[in-house]
């Protein structure tokens, strides 16, 4: 299935996980020192773009496994969000106010 998901470039990454966090859906994990993505947990909405401090993440249309139920759950309630004019700078902010997303360790 090709979609939208986040890519990291391994030689651009440093390693801050400042995106780790972001991604309420726990698709970014660090592996030897660099920020790695699950293709099937990663929404494509690029929030983890806008925290990485040294750009080393972008969207890609790739062919790969279609998203988990869970992620589709997700990408529907950010549709709903955008439609009540929330954009995608401030989802991070609402997703903290209501709790939403799982704790990372």
């Amino acid at each position: 299935m090709k979609r939208p998901i986040a890519v990291i470039d391994g030689d651009i990454c440093n390693g801050c996980e400042e995106c780790v966090p972001v991604c309420k859906l726990g698709a970014i994990s660090m592996a030897s020192g660099k920020a790695k993505v699950k293709p099937e947990l990663c929404d494509g909405l690029g929030l983890c773009i806008l925290h990485c401090p040294v750009e080393a993440i972008t969207l890609k249309v790739v062919d790969t496994a279609p998203p988990s139920e869970k992620t589709v759950e997700h990408m529907k309630e950010h549709i709903e969000l955008f439609a009540m004019g929330i954009g995608l700078e401030h989802i991070h902010e609402h997703h903290e106010e209501h709790k939403i997303g799982h704790k990372h360790h």
